[in-house]
């Protein structure tokens, strides 16, 4: 027996070890020490139930699996949007939250509703997403990628793929919009539509050509072949009779290529003229405010053909002058310049200029003209409003005044108020560095009876066109309305 531990009751020896020296193994006796019995029962139990929660935890989690991850979409024709589907399946013991499904460029648009972005454990959910292959054509296969992000732990994205193959029936030349520009009446538009054969070398017949709108356009087709290039050429004339003005209209060419039969839509835009043609149509200033006696953006007038022409009279009303001056020595162009009458009220105007010439297809053209005429002195704020709460920042305002010409400079001779519980007073603390800018310190002299009351700052200066500047101003009492 143990005397050290009454636990072990015996002792054994094995034979001896390569040293010599005998093993001794302690035999522990079948009743544990009370003591330490608890101790182990209690680890024991703790350890187990660790481990059944976290094998619990571990096991419910999503886990996103796709049947399908790849498929081709084989070979389709430029313009063509594909459906395209796959499905997403949940092999986990939690619910798959489907964050999000995007493609890798705008080609490709997935739909997914918001039903579909839980998947339960044991189900699945199918994707759709649509690939519009327009301007997407081009030599050999392309791949393209769906991106779908789930709450997945060990898969935060996973990809779907698909390949397309994109071929185009034909080529036209402008890609967009079809400018015609400035076209004379009896005339063909400088600019063409041209359509050529596309990537798998199909030829192009043009079978007829009309338009959304009625426009006094003709439409003809004619082979071209230069430069390398050949196809069918389509050429607008303008009717002998064509209003002057704007043309916008979409053109419609239906054709057939080799065994197929398909239609371009190609919006046109363009300008029938007369002998005379101006820019701009229209004089438009009023983004910036206009001194008085500044010019406004000049109008030019040239012969069509380049022939010479008179301009006989301009007028533009009374807010504005008007000065003509030959652009070429010949009389084939003409600048009409605009400028602010020294008169001209403040704010906002609008006017007509009519420009008559000796043309007999355009004696009278029109041209609008807005603007807005800057105040000679403006004020900040345009209204004065004080309060009798006792505050600074109720019974105090700083009032700017800025000249509209800063090389004119502003001077202010005097100053006064209509009531005298309204103070008004020069603020020369903060005279700044420019000579155009000055300021005013309007405040409350006294206690202000209840009620709503108005007065006036009247303010003279050096300043043409603002010898006297009036600021309203409105005080009052707290609550008092």
């Amino acid at each position: 027996m143990n005397l050290d531990n009454p636990n072990v009751t015996s002792t054994s020896r094995r034979p001896p070890g390569p040293t010599g020296r005998a093993r001794v193994r302690p035999v522990v006796s079948s009743e544990p020490c009370v003591r330490h019995g608890r101790a182990r029962r209690t680890v024991a139990g703790t350890l187990a139930a660790w481990l059944l929660l976290t094998g619990a935890a571990l096991a419910q989690t999503p886990r996103i699996h796709l049947p399908v991850q790849q498929i081709d979409l084989g070979t389709i024709r430029e313009g063509d949007i594909k459906p395209i589907e796959f499905t997403v399946e949940n092999r986990g013991d939690a619910d798959l939250v489907i964050i999000g499904a995007r493609g890798d460029c705008g080609c490709t648009v997935v739909r997914l509703e918001d039903e579909q972005k839980v998947v339960p454990p044991g189900g699945s959910r199918t994707i759709r997403a649509e690939f519009n292959s327009t301007g997407r054509a081009q030599a050999g296969v392309q791949t393209k990628k769906i991106h779908v992000s789930t709450n997945d732990p060990s898969a935060r994205t996973v990809d779907f793929t698909f390949a397309v193959q994109v071929v185009s029936l034909f080529r036209r030349t402008p890609t967009g919009v079809l400018r015609i520009m400035q076209v004379e009446r009896g005339t063909t538009a400088g600019n063409a539509l041209e359509l050529m054969s596309g990537s798998i070398g199909l030829p192009v017949e043009v079978q007829s050509v009309e338009f959304t709108s009625p426009v006094p356009l003709a439409a003809s087709v004619a082979p071209f072949d230069e430069r390398g290039r050949s196809g069918q050429r389509v050429s607008l004339a303008v009717d002998d009779d064509a209003p002057l003005g704007t043309i916008e209209t979409t053109l419609i060419v239906r054709m057939k290529v080799g065994d197929y039969q398909t239609r371009e839509d190609v919006p046109l835009l363009g300008e029938v003229v007369g002998d005379l043609s101006f820019r701009p149509l229209v004089v438009d200033t009023t983004r910036k405010q206009t001194l008085r006696g500044q010019r406004l953006i000049p109008v030019s007038i040239k012969s069509s053909g380049g022939r010479p022409f008179v301009i006989q009279q301009a007028e533009a009303g009374p807010l504005l002058t008007v000065e003509v001056s030959r652009d070429r020595p010949d009389g084939s162009a003409y600048d009409v310049s605009l400028t602010v009458r020294d008169d001209a009220p403040d704010g906002p105007f609008g006017a007509m200029l009519r420009i008559h010439t000796d043309s007999l297809d355009q004696p009278l053209i029109e041209i609008p003209v807005y603007g807005r005429v800057a105040a000679a002195v403006a004020v900040e704020p345009p209204l004065v409003l004080l309060v009798d709460d006792g505050t600074p920042v109720g019974t105090r305002r700083l009032v700017r005044l800025q000249a509209a010409r800063p090389q004119g400079g502003l001077d202010i001779v005097k100053v006064e108020s209509s009531d005298p519980l309204v103070q008004v007073a020069i603020d020369e603390s903060r005279r700044p560095a420019y000579d155009h800018l000055r300021y005013l310190s309007v405040a409350l002299a006294g206690e202000v009876p209840p009620g709503r009351h108005e007065a006036t700052i009247t303010v003279a200066t050096t300043v043409p066109a603002a010898e006297v500047v009036t600021i309203p101003v409105v005080f009052m009492r707290p609550g008092a309305e």
